[in-house]
């Protein structure tokens, strides 16, 4: 076990920022659209300008709210009640009948569906279109944290168990025994990050086999709070633990290594990543803000396929390793690394998928951290590292990707007018791309863009997709048309859209109108 405890005081950093106007603790945090929601003790839920650090709007939950959510623009707030949002107005959609007495700790949201466990020993499953007809879950013990990963949802109990359900059949699939209540659960590249009351974090491989796996040893642990660890979240490749000792914890999730701790004001309820910013709610009421701009992917076109590729989505290609198994996108990898991919499926059938993972990572990104003991990887390929590290490289490859008609493998079509793009861009750049790709069958080669924009303006967008950039001379009606188009496509908040914008020749002419 790695014991980091020591180290703390001497590699500490400082808070950016407080915000203040909470009476009671902070339990619960989510940044969305430039927005940050709070929620606590107090029964409000406080809507945060995040441009202007300050109130909004404040929406009355009517009893304690425990966990938060956005979903498809909808904000969502567990606790005493379960409430869907509108957030701008601060109408409220819908009140979901809470049967766990006498209130949910925590919530998850997938595919129309919403999963809530509190101190009864069972999870209860709604369907957002129809909240009447519910599922249940039954588990040993009280529901601490609930988290979804690939197709299973993980529920955190009291007991110290960690219990994989299959979203499908809501069968159990997996089970971890983390020796103590188990609070916290984040997910990197197959590996599931939990943290406990004992204060350790424990790294376990998430394995995919048909009866049930039970992992007693975690193939990591590291010894990095002094009391127990109540909230955690993760961004890009950083793991943050928050906790009781008033201490957050930043992981290299890659690396499993720490790195620095932020010392805040009183106990640590919950921890959320934003843009350059980490968020922290504590027991004193105060909202802390904590710079992570250096630690981070700085280019949002990377963050997109680096999530691509954590989630295992929009592949062609299976590729088998020693121990488990990658999803790739066989025509990104062969450009990147010049190699056939039979022959890249071939050496990497004598690798663990966490070396595996790691080529693949440098590959999608062109991030140039790459692990010195994986280093062979690049002799035994005959491959030149120089060719993949660096942000440059991978956008020359996008750029000769839209460019090139014949590899497109999908066709959006806008006012009866085909647009040819490559199903894995516009699926890694738009949530609302990929919700459709996710629902269109198999075998359909086609979608259709009822946003009511310009084919121009579609095409413009399409093309920023691939580069992260656009045409400074975009017509004003086109510069007008994308002025909604992050939230409406539910692109990155990160993404630069809105400052590539800025830059057209006639934007300034259209946001004094």
């Amino acid at each position: 076990m790695e014991n980091r405890k020591n180290q703390q005081s001497t590699n500490e950093q400082k808070r950016a920022g407080v915000l203040y106007g909470s009476i009671q603790e902070v339990r619960c945090l989510y940044a969305y659209s430039n927005y940050l929601f709070s929620g606590g003790f107090d029964r409000r839920i406080r809507v945060w300008d995040l441009k202007k650090c300050q109130i909004v709007r404040i929406l009355d939950a009517d009893g304690y709210i425990f966990s938060l959510r956005v979903e498809n623009n909808i904000l969502y707030s567990a606790g005493a009640k379960i409430i869907a949002w509108d957030y701008n107005s601060g109408k409220q959609f819908l009140v979901f009948e809470n049967i766990i007495e006498p209130f949910c700790f925590s919530m998850a949201i997938s595919n129309g569906m919403i999963y809530t466990g509190g101190n009864s020993n069972f999870i209860v499953c709604y369907k957002i279109n129809n909240p009447k007809n519910t599922d249940i879950i039954k588990t040993p013990s009280a529901v601490w944290s609930l988290s979804i990963y690939g197709e299973e949802l993980y529920a955190g109990l009291s007991s110290g168990e960690i219990r994989a359900f299959s979203l499908k059949c809501l069968k159990c699939t997996k089970i971890f025994n983390c020796k103590s209540g188990a609070w916290g659960i984040a997910f990197y590249c197959n590996k599931m990050f939990t943290g406990s009351e004992d204060g350790i974090i424990r790294i376990w491989e998430l394995k995919n086999k048909k009866k049930i796996v039970k992992q007693k040893k975690p193939i990591e642990s590291l010894n990095v709070h002094n009391s127990s660890i109540v909230s955690m979240n993760l961004k890009d490749d950083i793991l943050f633990s928050g906790g009781e000792d008033m201490t957050v914890s930043v992981i290299n999730a890659r690396t499993l290594k720490y790195i620095k701790s932020f010392k805040s004001s009183d106990k640590i309820w919950s921890v959320f990543p934003y843009k350059n910013y980490l968020y922290t709610g504590s027991v004193d009421s105060t909202i802390s803000l904590w710079n992570i701009k250096d630690l981070l992917l700085r280019y949002s076109i990377l963050q997109d396929l680096h999530l691509l590729l954590h989630r295992q989505e929009c592949y062609d290609t299976i590729i088998k390793t020693k121990d488990g198994q990658i999803k790739i996108v066989s025509l990104l990898v062969e450009k990147r690394t010049k190699k056939p991919i039979k022959e890249l499926i071939n050496h990497f059938e004598a690798k663990t998928t966490k070396e595996s993972m790691n080529f693949f990572e440098l590959v999608y990104t062109g991030r140039s951290n790459f692990p010195t003991e994986n280093q062979n990887i690049f002799s035994e390929l005959k491959i030149d590292e120089k060719i993949l590290k660096g942000r440059k490289k991978v956008i020359e490859v996008l750029e000769n990707f839209y460019q090139d008609e014949k590899s497109k493998d999908f066709k959006i079509i806008s006012q009866n007018t085909e647009i040819k793009v490559h199903k894995f861009i516009l699926t890694a750049r738009s949530e609302l791309y990929r919700g459709m790709f996710l629902n269109v069958k198999d075998d359909s080669e086609q979608v259709t863009d009822y946003s009511n924009r310009s084919v121009q303006a579609i095409k413009a967008l399409i093309k920023y997709f691939y580069v992260d950039k656009l045409d400074k001379d975009i017509s004003q009606d086109v510069v007008n048309e994308l002025l909604d188009a992050q939230v409406f496509y539910q692109l990155n908040d990160e993404c630069s859209l809105g400052h590539e914008l800025e830059k057209c020749s006639y934007y300034n002419k259209v946001s004094l109108k």
